[in-house]
C-alpha cells in the first residue's frame, strides 16, 4: 500500500538558472509566496545563506552574462562558470 508521504514526494534538485523549467518555478514562487505548486524541491548550495540568495545571486549571474556576453564574453562567461 502506498502512503500519502511516499505520492507527494518532490524529488530534489540544485536550482539551475539556465534552466527555464526553474526560471518558471522562482517567478511562480515570487506570485504566489509559496512553493507549494512546485513539483521539485530546491537545494541550494553550501556557500549561500539560504535558499532565495542562491537563485538571486544565480539569476543575477545569468541574466548578467545574457546581456553582456557579446560585450565582455570571456571575462563574463568565466566568471558565470567559476560561479
Amino acid at each position: 500500500m502506498t502512503n500519502i508521504l511516499q505520492t507527494s514526494h518532490r524529488p530534489w534538485v540544485l536550482f539551475d538558472a539556465t534552466n527555464p523549467e526553474h526560471r518558471a518555478h522562482y517567478a511562480e514562487f515570487c506570485a504566489l509566496s509559496s512553493w507549494g505548486k512546485c513539483p521539485v524541491r530546491f537545494m541550494y548550495d553550501p556557500n549561500y545563506v539560504d535558499l532565495l540568495s542562491h537563485i538571486q545571486c544565480e539569476l543575477v549571474k545569468f541574466y548578467i552574462a545574457q546581456e553582456f556576453k557579446s560585450k565582455f564574453k570571456k571575462k563574463v562567461v568565466d566568471n558565470v562558470d567559476q560561479g
